[in-house]
């Protein structure tokens, strides 16, 4: 090929440059070959060169080529730097929310001592949400022949948080219910307590993104989720209780173009034997779209019986 079909080749791969590893390597290597070649050794080893005026322009082109290849990649790179403050911002802006909870338990030793359950999470308003139970896997058997307390597929809750309404569907039977309160129990005793249902400012979601302790965070390298590239932010927290210590390690995932999560991951250990470690995966997150109010009503639907008692 001659100088000119050379720089003519350059000029045209460099005007549709897509800037990866590759293409770096390329340019280096052809910049390498456009500076030596010709070249005695001796001329070599005292870093003299004879060059003719069209090879230095097909230097030229190549070190332009590898330099708008790295200029690229550095802007590439740019769009990685999310500052979570601007997630914060953004979820503030968020009227609807729908997402996929996935929850899985093991024991200290690593055997999975609760169901595993999927819930399909609906969010409307910052203050209304609907949980449904989508599926669950059982766990292993309990060591004294028990069965593990498990929610059933088809049941559903609705909050309403700013009135203070927290009703109960189960999507088989047709049964309705008001929940008047909710069971807890303590980390460091194990004992229950009840709590009655109060008007809350919002779904927990939202404190749980504004709460997130970014500045402690781990920067996490950019992967891909569900095709979408995202960058993480991981924290890692321990607290001691009188049972034992717990671990929270919770982990976000952001797509740095909508500024949004995509992923939200939380795995709780304890060297508490009652407790052991619990994993909740959110995911197949979607913000803004349309939302059926009906599904979030606190009234009970026609057809259905309402029963008495919390």
């Amino acid at each position: 090929m001659s100088d000119f079909q050379q720089v003519r080749s350059l000029l045209q791969e460099l005007s549709q440059v897509t800037p990866d590893a590759e293409m770096t390597r390329r340019a280096m290597a052809a910049t390498r070959e456009v500076l030596v070649r010709e070249s005695s050794p001796d001329e070599a080893t005292s870093w003299r060169f004879t060059m003719h005026p069209m090879k230095i322009a097909v230097a030229t082109v190549v070190v332009l080529l590898f330099g708008t290849a790295f200029l690229f990649s550095l802007i590439g790179a740019s769009t990685t730097n999310v500052a979570y403050a601007e997630v914060v911002a953004k979820m503030e802006r968020v009227k609807t929310i729908q997402y996929l909870e996935t929850r899985t338990g093991k024991s200290p030793d690593g055997k999975v001592n609760s169901p595993t359950e999927v819930t399909r999470v609906t969010i409307l308003g910052r203050s209304r949400e609907r949980r449904e139970v989508l599926s669950v896997k059982e766990g292993d058997p309990l060591t004294d022949g028990s069965e593990w307390t498990k929610r059933i597929v088809g049941n559903v809750s609705i909050s309403d948080l700013e009135r203070g309404v927290f009703v109960g569907l189960n999507l088989k039977n047709k049964t309705f219910h008001v929940v008047k309160n909710i069971l807890s129990i303590s980390p460091d005793d194990g004992k229950v307590s009840s709590t009655d249902v109060k008007p809350a400012p919002e779904v927990d979601l939202y404190n749980r993104i504004r709460n997130f302790s970014a500045e402690k965070a781990e920067h996490l390298p950019a992967r891909k989720i569900d095709g979408i590239d995202v960058v993480g932010f991981r924290t890692i927290e321990t607290v001691k209780r009188k049972r034992g210590v717990h671990t929270w390690t919770r982990t976000y995932w952001i797509d740095p173009e909508s500024r949004l999560p995509v992923q939200i991951e939380t795995t709780s250990k304890s060297t508490d034997p009652f407790m052991g470690q619990s994993r909740w995966i959110l995911s197949d997150m979607v913000f803004d779209e349309p939302i059926d109010e009906g599904l979030l009503s606190t009234e009970p639907p026609e057809g259905y019986t309402k029963l008495e008692g919390n």
